[in-house]
Order: structure tokens, then C-alpha cells, then sequence
């Protein structure tokens, strides 16, 4: 459930409660090489799979437990690979459709080869306490692990679930999910558990719905993770399935839709902040690939600006679940859409510049130790620089505001933090800005109290004008999200 190194992938034994709501197959965000799709999941092992060659597992003797159980466990490790295979071909078969299917149907039934010894040259497996895998894994709530940082994988895996454990995954966690989990990610699937999905998951390649699968806290194989399976071999191979129409689900009660491994459901844009803070990337996807790049910078008025969104006064493209992907603003603006799971995206753009950047998420993360449960962010131009708000809500009350002037410069000019608890009460406030010149440079908060003036410093600051000023618009609109994330 957690990888280290390139990959966080966050395991734990809450997996049953946090993603008991939202789950569907994703691709790790590292699986697709869009410039040179020969690379694509090259590192990952079903594309050695799909070249016809088995795989060298080993399985290290290296607990008792392991000792003990070791034609057991070598056993179980062989039917797990073969699970993922077997599992996608009934699905196939239980959907009637095996004609749609017949290029890969024969690879599915005949399963996953393995070939394991006591240290492989693919991937290797570790069974030992929970304390010491939550240790290599380097999280107290860890539930397994598969470690990337090594050239070679290796699955770290607990043979001992306690009792409370075991209540608090409600009964879904012990070493065989927890196998076919990490499985799951040696052949490139991404975790898809509420707190990791959208760090370890491809923005593109993934499905939309909220279904459930052993990627995210089911006990056993579902027909999403079949759809993970097809969809991955498809990518790998660069295939597209069903042309230019695509192909429909084949899980009963769905909706989905999959066009070249990209759900329909996605969308056609997905929007990043440049590096260094000063413009936005839109990306537009046709038929699952990636057609066009275009780079809008902020624009940057010298005054300032009302911290309101574009208005949109008009749908040009909606998705086929009826949201906007595209919209006009009432000056003309266009304002782009991008979804990604719990995470809505909004770009709006005028005379190629972005006017501003928006993102939202209503997910909780970390709910076990009572962190955000909502988050905002609003990236704008004023001033003559960037600027950012941001605004968290957290899971046991209270939230927390800020404001940023100059996040597009090597140092941010202003910054604005307000902290409030659940009855609303300020409980933090903190306010910096440039001070006047002194021996040729800028001093900050930070040097002013080195050289022992915070005192006096602070009685000034408290009655600036422009932090008043800026508070009290930051309070409005902490007001106005509180209320727009409450919905």
C-alpha cells in the first residue's frame, strides 16, 4: 500500500474505512510515456509479461515465518499472479462479449507465469511482523509496501493482522489482499484509496466512477480491477480498443466508457501551474493522447483586482455527465474544466493570459489523524505579480486562510495567515511584508526579530492600514469558500 521512493503510495490499516467510497482502476502516474510510447510501463512487469516471458519472483527466507510456510507462500504468490489475469477473462466471459475481446482472451486464461526462487531478478517478497513492516515502509499505518527505490521490487508484507486491525479495516486486511494489492502495483495499477489515488494515479488513464476494487479496499478481485487489467494491456500495447468510439464497460450497472484507455468521464483538458508559479499549462486530449500543449502566462494588472472567479454566462462543451468543460466568461473569458477525481480544475483565459487558476478538492485526507477534509486554492495577477489564496478545512473543525503576494518571484513580497477554530474564533495571525531598506537590502519580519525589534515592529504592523485592509478581504473571502465548500 505505500511505495517508497519515486512513488508515495500511502498503505495503512484504515484502508476499509477511508476508501470504502470511492474506487476505480487508475495507472500509476509514472506507467505512460507520452512522448515515446515504447517506454510505456516499461519498467513495470506486464509488459514482460505481455512479450511472453515469465517472471522471476523470489521469496526470501528471511523469518521464521517464512521458513516455516515457504511452499505456502510460494504457492500463494503463483495464484495471485494468476488471479489478476483469471479474474479479468470471467468478467469477459460473464459479459457475454467474448468476441469484442478475443486478441487478449487467450493471454488471460493462460495466466501469469512465475518462477520463483529464493531471490528474484523481477520481484522479491519479504512475510514478517507488522512492526517491522510498518518500519521499512516507513509509516505507522502501513499495511504492506512495495519498494521502488531498489532496481529490483520488493514487496514487504505483514503475517501476523492483530484482532483491533482487523476491526478497523472491517475485516478486508490480511496477507492475501494485502498481496494481491502490491501485485497490482508491480504490474503498474495505481492505488485507489481516497488518501493516495490522486498522488500515485495517472490524471489521465483511470476510470470515474465510484465502484470498488482490491486497488482500493475490497477483499477480493472485482470488475474494476478486470477493467485496470484490459485497459493496461491496451495501453501497453498502444492499442485503442474499439477505434474511434471506444469501448463500453463491461462491469453490470456502470456507466463508464473507455476511448484509448481514458475514461470518457474525464474530460479533454487537464491544467497544471507552470514551475515557477507564472502560468498555467493547459493540456487538450483527443481519443486518450495528448494533441496539444499551450502555455498561458498571469496577467499581471498594476492594481489591484476583485478576488472573485470569472463569472461563466455560457456552457460551449459539457462532459458526458453533464459537467462544463468549457465556458465563456461575460467579458469573453473562456474557462476551462478539469476533473480529476475529488479535485475540480478551472482556468479561465483572455487574450492569451490567464485571468485565474482555480482548484478545489472535497475529499478528507488523512482522516485518521484529523487533517484537511476540504481544500482551496486561487491563483490571480495584481499588482504587477502572482498571487495566491488558500484556504483549508479540517476534518475536527476550524480552517485556515492565506494569502501570498509574489509567488511567481524568487521571494514571496507579502503573506497572510489567519487561523480560526470551529466557533469561528482567530486564533492565529500572522502577517509579513517587506520592510523599508537597510544596509542595501530588504528586511523581513524574520531579520528584524534576529536583530531583537520585534516589539516594537509588531505594534507597528498591528496598526498598518494595508494589513488591515488585506485581512479583512482575506476574512471575506474565507467567508464566501467556507460557504461554496459547505454545499
Amino acid at each position: 500500500m505505500k511505495i517508497r521512493g519515486i512513488l508515495l503510495l500511502i498503505g495503512c490499516v484504515f484502508l476499509g474505512v477511508v476508501g470504502a467510497n470511492a474506487t476505480q482502476w487508475g495507472a500509476l502516474h509514472d506507467y505512460v510515456d507520452e512522448s515515446t510510447p515504447a517506454n510505456t510501463g516499461k519498467k513495470y512487469l506486464l509488459r514482460k509479461v505481455l512479450n511472453g516471458e515469465s517472471l522471476s519472483v523470489g521469496l526470501l527466507r528471511d523469518s521464521a515465518y517464512a521458513e516455516e510456510h515457504y511452499d505456502e507462500l510460494s504457492r500463494m504468490i503463483a495464484k495471485f499472479y494468476d488471479d489478476w489475469f483469471f479474474n479479468a477473462a470471467e468478467w469477459i466471459e460473464k459479459s457475454g462479449r467474448e468476441d469484442e475481446f478475443a486478441d487478449i482472451l487467450p493471454i488471460l486464461r493462460e495466466g501469469i507465469r512465475v518462477r520463483i526462487s529464493e531471490e528474484g531478478n523481477d520481484v522479491n517478497f519479504t512475510f514478517t511482523t507488522l512492526k517491522d513492516v510498518q518500519w521499512k515502509c516507513g509509516s505507522s499505518y502501513s499495511g504492506g509496501c512495495l519498494d521502488l527505490k531498489s532496481p529490483i521490487f520488493h514487496i514487504y508484507l505483514p503475517y501476523n493482522i492483530s484482532f483491533l486491525q482487523k476491526i478497523i479495516s472491517l475485516g478486508r486486511d490480511n496477507k492475501q489482499r494485502l498481496s494481491r494489492h502490491e501485485i497490482g502495483h508491480t504490474l503498474g495499477l495505481s492505488d485507489q484509496y481516497v488518501t493516495a489515488r490522486s498522488i500515485n494515479s495517472d490524471p489521465v488513464y483511470g476510470s470515474t466512477e465510484k465502484r470498488k476494487a482490491v486497488m482500493g479496499s475490497a477483499k477480493n478481485l472485482t470488475c474494476d480491477d478486470a477493467e485496470g487489467i484490459i485497459n493496461l494491456i491496451d495501453i501497453t500495447r498502444n492499442k485503442c480498443r474499439g477505434g474511434d468510439r471506444g469501448w463500453k464497460t463491461i462491469c453490470p450497472k456502470s456507466k463508464e466508457y473507455y476511448i484509448c484507455g481514458m475514461s470518457a468521464g474525464k474530460g479533454p483538458y487537464r491544467i497544471k501551474i507552470s514551475e515557477d508559479n507564472g502560468a498555467v499549462i493547459l493540456n487538450t486530449y483527443e481519443k486518450g493522447k495528448k494533441v496539444s500543449s499551450t502555455v498561458y502566462p498571469f496577467a499581471t494588472p498594476q492594481g489591484d483586482v476583485d478576488w472573485e472567479e470569472t463569472p461563466a454566462v455560457e456552457t460551449l462543451k459539457s462532459d458526458v455527465f453533464g459537467r462544463p468543460v468549457k465556458e465563456r466568461g461575460p467579458k469573453g473569458e473562456i474557462i476551462y474544466y478539469s476533473y480529476l477525481w475529488d479535485r475540480v480544475e478551472r482556468l479561465s483565459v483572455q487574450n492569451n493570459h490567464a485571468i485565474d487558476y482555480v482548484a478545489q478538492l472535497r475529499y478528507t485526507s488523512k482522516i485518521h489523524t484529523g487533517e484537511m477534509e476540504k481544500y482551496k486554492e486561487r491563483f490571480f495577477g495584481q499588482r504587477g505579480v502572482v498571487c495566491l489564496l488558500k484556504m483549508y478545512v479540517y476534518h475536527k473543525g476550524g480552517y485556515r486562510g492565506d494569502y501570498r503576494e509574489g509567488v511567481n518571484k524568487p521571494k514571496v513580497l507579502r503573506y497572510i495567515k489567519r487561523v480560526y477554530n470551529r466557533r469561528r474564533q482567530l486564533l492565529e495571525d500572522v502577517y509579513e511584508e517587506p520592510t523599508q531598506q537597510q544596509n542595501g537590502r530588504n528586511m523581513s519580519t524574520k531579520d528584524i526579530i534576529a536583530q531583537g525589534g520585534i516589539n516594537q515592529r509588531i505594534g507597528k504592523q498591528a496598526k498598518s492600514a494595508q494589513r488591515d485592509r488585506l485581512s479583512k478581504k482575506l476574512d471575506r473571502w474565507l467567508e464566501r469558500t467556507l460557504q461554496e465548500l459547505s454545499r
